[in-house]
């Protein structure tokens, strides 16, 4: 029987491996260690990739609108200015202005960013308002709803017994600029002062006094304050906090001029 030939096999030379020349670069010695980290999260895989960056880096800077925005950076924090473009006087303090000035410095923002950041806040806060003005309003009408259910026929004498003791109080005008009118709280602290306080006890009387300011004249001068006009300024919230204690006390004290002491 025919024997089966072997497949014939290539002949395996012992010629030595070529060796690698020397001018050849390993494709992970190409960056040095200190940028191995930026190299890694850019995912280049060449020095084509990182040139790619910078052209397009290059031609982000040399955009006229951006070289424009950048050039206008202060030298100095006195330098810096802020045009408020709203109607009357800037609702933002000075104080607090000049603090964003500094900030700004120390960062080397361009005015024009300052300029666009604060108006950006601004319109923040006025968006924010009107979204509390809206949900004030509906959670007033509410509690008309509720006190008409409540009251039936006798809702408005009852409302108009309690609007005339806000009225001699001096607080009515200021707890609807609150929005806080018609909360169950207000209201019925008014009623119990209307039920159980006559006519005569809400005038002015008895001998003024002379060693202290009543409190309405206290409340006068508050709202004279510029922390109270101020929404902005650093004591505001401290000046309305006084404010509504001021009034809180004429409410309890349930007359028109400060109880003696």
């Amino acid at each position: 029987m025919t024997e089966l030939i072997d497949a014939v096999k290539p002949a395996v030379s012992d010629a030595p491996a070529t060796e690698p020349s020397a001018n050849d670069t390993p494709v992970e010695k190409w960056y040095g260690d200190d940028h191995a980290t930026i190299v890694e999260s850019k995912g280049w895989k060449g020095v084509d990739d990182v040139l790619n960056g910078y052209v397009s880096l290059e031609k982000l800077q040399g955009m006229p609108e951006f070289a424009e925005y950048m050039k206008g950076i202060p030298a100095a924090v006195e330098d810096y200015k802020y045009t408020y473009g709203g109607e009357g006087d800037s609702p933002v303090s000075d104080e607090l202005v000049q603090g964003f000035f500094k900030l700004a410095h120390e960062k080397k923002w361009p005015n024009a960013f300052v300029q666009d950041t604060i108006d950006f806040q601004l319109e923040s806060i006025k968006a924010a308002d009107e979204i509390y003005t809206s949900q004030q309003a509906e959670k007033k009408e509410e509690n008309i709803s509720a006190m008409k259910q409540k009251w039936q026929a006798d809702y408005d004498p009852t409302i108009t017994k309690i609007d005339a003791v806000a009225e001699k109080l001096q607080v009515k005008e200021y707890f609807e600029q609150l929005g806080i009118d018609k909360e169950p709280e207000i209201v019925n602290m008014l009623l119990t002062i209307a039920n159980s306080d006559s006519e005569d006890k809400l005038q002015p009387g008895g001998e003024p006094l002379v060693a202290a300011k009543t409190l309405h004249d206290q409340l006068k001068e508050i709202m004279e304050s510029e922390a109270y006009k101020e929404r902005f300024h650093p004591d505001h919230k401290a000046t309305m906090k006084r404010y509504m204690d001021l009034n809180m006390e004429i409410a309890n004290a349930g007359q028109n001029r400060a109880p003696a002491t």
